[in-house]
This record gives structure tokens, sequence and C-alpha cells, in this order.
């Protein structure tokens, strides 16, 4: 799908940022608190598996066939809906459901826990770190919705994307 900002730059610093904060952090902590920070790393991992399923999980429900891989340049995963035409509701759907589904579920927990006198930043940075994985989703998001009213989408296994716009649309006028 065409993204509207790009730079490889950001592409490498998102995903290395949290292991930099840990680093950082771990310099000025016991062996038992790197090794918790450590847990926090590999809860990123986590996160960064369960927000993929969730593009895998709501393309399913759509009927459309899913593909996925790692992005070396970006080193990131990735995971690409295709073999139908797709709204523009369906795209929104598809890609803002990791986001919404994880960082609720993360603001129950925390907020539960802080109810019962146990705040946990882990989940709090759990959440944080979805938000983060979310950045080239939100981008995505943005050109999805530019495109006029009533255009579907049309994604091919090669990672390229046909769109189709109804006749009698003004592109220029409808677009966000």
């Amino acid at each position: 799908m065409g993204r509207w900002f790009q730079s490889d730059f950001f592409d490498i610093a998102a995903v290395l940022w949290p292991i930099a904060l840990l680093i950082l952090m771990g310099v000025s902590y016991s062996s038992a608190q790197i090794g918790r920070l450590l847990i926090l790393l590999v809860s990123g991992i986590i996160a960064m598996a369960i927000h993929e399923g969730l593009h895998v999980l709501t393309g399913w429900l759509y009927g459309l066939d899913v593909t996925g891989g790692i992005n070396v340049k970006r080193l990131s995963p990735y995971v690409l809906t295709y073999g139908g035409f797709q709204s523009r509701l369906q795209t929104a759907v598809i890609l803002m459901a990791p986001l919404m589904v994880i960082s609720v579920f993360c603001l129950i927990v925390v907020f539960a826990l802080a109810s019962l006198g146990r705040p946990s930043i882990d989940v709090a940075i759990f959440g944080l770190i979805n938000i983060v994985l979310a950045y080239y989703d939100l981008l995505d998001l943005r050109f999805t919705m530019s495109l006029p009213e009533g255009t579907k989408e049309y994604h091919r296994q090669g990672h390229d994307v046909a769109y189709y716009v109804p006749e009698g649309i003004d592109t220029a006028e409808s677009s966000v």
C-alpha cells in the first residue's frame, strides 16, 4: 500500500528505540532488574507477534488471503491481505484492529491492577510498544482515507495495489 511518508532511518529507529532504552535504563540497575528489562524486551517481541496476528485474523474474517514476512530493510514484520477487493472501511478495520484491541486491553489491565493497588508499568510499556508498532498502520490509514469514497483496493501478492474508483466520482473534490 502506498505511503505518504517514508524514512529508512525512522524505520530502523522505531524498531531499535525500545532496545536502546532498555540498555540505557539497565546501566543503573541491578542484575535482577536487568533481567526484568529483558522480560520487557521479550514482551515487545510478543507484542509484535500479537499485533501482526490481529492483522491476519481481521483479514481472514473478511475472507481475504493473507501473507506476511519480515521486511529486512525496516527490520520489521509485515502482513499483506490480497485476493479480493477491499473497501476503505475494510482496509481501515484491518489496519486499526491491533492498535484498538491491544490498547484497550492494556488500558483495562492497567486500571484493573491499579484499582487493586498493584500498578503495572510492564503492561503500560507493552501498550506503548504496540503504539510504536502501529506507526505504519496509521500512515496507511491516512493514505486509505484520502482515497475517494467508494474506492476499492485490490492488493496483489507482490506488494502492489490496484485502485478502482467508481465512475462519476470527482477524485479531486471527494478525497479527504
